[in-house]
């Protein structure tokens, strides 16, 4: 069972009620560090840009739905600036 999970792309903890309530109010879906971390690098990689974390999560999920429909048109509106959160995930990697 979960208790708590920390979102990267918000950086705080969400207590599992909370987690949920903002899930089922607002669609959202739930991934983990590793997958917003290579969805990261994939931009990164493909792209060359350094996206933020909020997009990184944005396009974890996107590879996740086109796995599922590999049919599918998927659209994904990339925001901010990736540089600010750098250390951050330079750290996650180095703890991993």
């Amino acid at each position: 069972m979960i208790k708590e999970r920390t979102c990267i792309a918000c950086r705080r903890k969400n207590h599992k009620s909370e987690l949920l309530r903002i899930v089922n109010q607002n669609g959202l879906a739930l991934l983990d560090d590793k997958q917003t971390i290579n969805a990261f690098y994939t931009l990164v990689k493909t792209e060359g840009i350094i996206p933020a974390l909020e997009s990184s999560h944005a396009v974890a999920y996107g590879i996740k739905l086109a796995k599922q429909n590999p049919r599918a048109k998927i659209l994904i509106n990339l925001s901010g600036r990736g540089d600010k959160d750098l250390d951050f995930i330079l750290k996650k990697i180095e703890n991993n």
